[in-house]
């Protein structure tokens, strides 16, 4: 698997990481890991910049998702949905928003979708990025720091043993969100 990745870098290299971080947040199932990883891999000295352009490639894809939403977000869903669970969803949406954010910016989850609920709910703007670049930037940077210190140790247990890497990334993420919770309780 990791052999036809590296080729298609070959080709498309930062350019194709950069299109990717930026599409994945906004419009497209790509995943920006597949490229980040790789690259961090072959060019260790390179991770963080690396992992730092992915966080800005993303957040700038994460802007034009929540625009999206806040453009055509609404009149979809109300042909999709009825105005009741609308009104509901806004609701949960606008009590949890920022740390739903926060955790789908960390994990696997198609992000796209919070970006633009983000901007169909009219979600504070600034409140929206800063948990998308914290959430983000946390993932990127924890991935770079993985290549970095452990390279193809990592890479090795990633594709090995990929359930006792989800229940230790689970782990990490269920304390970054009691972190958050906990955050967002003290600066109220």
């Amino acid at each position: 698997m990791w052999e036809s990745i590296v080729q298609l870098l070959e080709q498309y290299g930062i350019w194709g990481l950069i299109f990717t971080a930026f599409a994945e947040s906004s419009f497209l199932p790509l995943a920006p890991d597949f490229f980040l990883v790789p690259l961090s891999l072959a060019m260790p000295y390179w991770a963080l910049p690396l992992a730092v352009l992915t966080t800005a490639a993303s957040i700038c894809g994460a802007a034009f998702g929540y625009y999206l939403g806040a453009c055509i977000g609404k009149p979809l869903l109300k042909k999709l949905v009825s105005r009741r669970s609308l009104a509901r969803i806004k609701i949960l949406f606008n009590r949890y928003g920022g740390g739903a954010i926060f955790v789908a910016a960390l994990i696997p989850l198609p992000f796209k979708l919070f970006t633009i609920s983000a901007g169909t709910f009219a979600m504070s703007f600034p409140k929206f990025i800063t948990a998308a670049l914290i959430g983000r930037g946390l993932r990127f940077l924890g991935e770079a720091l993985l290549m970095i210190y452990w390279g193809p140790k990592a890479l090795s247990l990633i594709e090995s043993d990929l359930s006792t890497f989800s229940l230790i990334l689970v782990a990490i993420l269920l304390g970054l969100v009691i972190l958050y919770s906990y955050w967002q309780r003290c600066w109220r």
